[in-house]
C-alpha cells in the first residue's frame, strides 16, 4: 500500500519521538503499509542515502511485535533492494528493544557500528599544549584538496562495509564542504602534508557538530579539538559530534571530553545473496 492517507492516518496512531515513525513520516512516499485480516499490523518505508549509496535504508513498525510481521517486513524490503541493484539493507537506530534486536538477528542482521551522538560540555578546563591550527578559509587550493583527499581516504578505511567509491571527486567535494565551518581553526600542517584534521559543521544559528578527525599522532588531535571547543564555544550554545565506534581516533575524542549527553545510534546490516 502507498496511499497517501492511509499513511498519514497510520503515523497518526503512532508516537511522534519514535526514531523509526520519524523515519517513515520522512520518507512517507515511499512508505508501505502492511495488514493481516483487514488488520493493520506493521508499517515501513526505504530510501538511498546519498552519502551511503550503496544499501538500501530502512525503517519500520511492527504493530503487533511479532517476528512474523517483522519478517514479511524484511522479505518486502529485500525484494525492493533487488529491484534497486542494493547488496545490503541497513537500518538504524537507538532505541530498538530487547525483542526488534531479536527479530533483526533471526533476521540475519548484525550490529555494524555504534555511532554516538554526543553534546559537548561546555565551560571546561582545556589546557593543554596548544599549537597553531590552520582554518580551512586559509589554506590554498591544493592544501585543500590534499585535506579532501585525506577526509575521503580515511572515511573509507573506517567505514568498510559501505565506502563511497562510486562517488567522485566533485561529488565528494560538495558533500564535504557543504555547510562546514571554514573559519574554525581545523587543519595542522606539517611542511605541506595535512598531520590533523577535525571538521566541524554548522547545523544551525545555535548548534554545530563535530563529522571527521583524524591525525598521525592521535595527542594532537586532541589538542586540536581543545582549540576549537574553546573557540567554537564564544559562537555556538551547543556543540555536538558523531563519533563512530569503527574509527579508533573517532573513539579517543569520545573518552577524552566530557559529555552533557551521549545518544547510542546502533547500525544493523543485512547482507543479500
Amino acid at each position: 500500500m502507498n496511499d497517501s492517507d492511509y499513511v498519514d492516518s497510520v503515523l497518526a496512531k503512532l508516537p511522534a519521538d519514535n526514531e523509526q515513525v520519524q523515519m517513515i513520516a520522512d520518507y512517507k512516499n515511499n512508505a508501505r503499509g502492511l495488514t493481516s485480516n483487514q488488520r493493520e499490523v506493521g508499517i515501513w518505508t526505504y530510501w538511498v542515502n546519498k552519502i551511503h549509496p550503496n544499501p538500501l535504508h530502512i525503517a519500520f513498525v511492527s504493530f503487533k511485535n511479532s517476528l512474523e510481521v517483522t519478517q514479511r517486513i524484511i522479505e518486502l524490503a529485500i525484494i525492493q533492494a533487488k529491484k534497486l541493484n542494493k547488496k545490503r539493507i541497513v537500518i538504524s537506530g537507538g532505541k530498538f528493544d530487547k525483542q526488534v534486536q531479536s527479530e533483526l538477528v533471526k533476521n540475519h542482521f548484525a550490529q555494524m557500528r555504534v555511532t554516538h551522538l554526543v553534546e559537548f560540555k561546555k565551560g571546561i578546563n582545556l589546557d593543554g599544549n596548544f599549537e597553531t591550527a590552520t582554518r580551512i578559509s586559509d589554506l590554498n587550493d591544493e592544501q585543500k584538496d590534499n585535506l579532501l583527499n585525506t577526509i575521503v581516504w580515511q572515511y573509507k578505511k573506517v567505514h568498510q562495509i559501505n565506502p563511497v567509491a562510486n562517488l567522485s571527486v566533485d561529488e565528494w567535494r560538495q558533500l564535504i564542504w557543504s555547510d562546514v565551518i571554514l573559519t574554525a581553526p581545523s587543519v595542522m600542517i606539517s611542511g605541506n602534508e595535512i598531520s590533523a584534521y577535525s571538521i566541524w559543521y554548522q547545523d544551525n544559528q545555535k548548534s554545530c557538530t563535530l563529522a571527521y578527525v583524524w591525525a598521525n599522532d592521535p595527542q594532537q588531535l586532541i589538542d586540536l579539538i581543545k582549540v576549537q571547543i574553546r573557540e567554537l564555544s564564544g559562537r555556538y550554545a551547543l556543540l555536538n559530534g558523531e563519533l563512530d565506534s569503527t574509527d579508533d581516533q573517532a573513539m579517543l575524542v569520545y573518552d577524552s571530553f566530557p559529555k552533557e549527553a551521549d545518544q547510542p545510534y546502533i547500525t544493523w546490516v543485512r547482507e543479500i545473496e
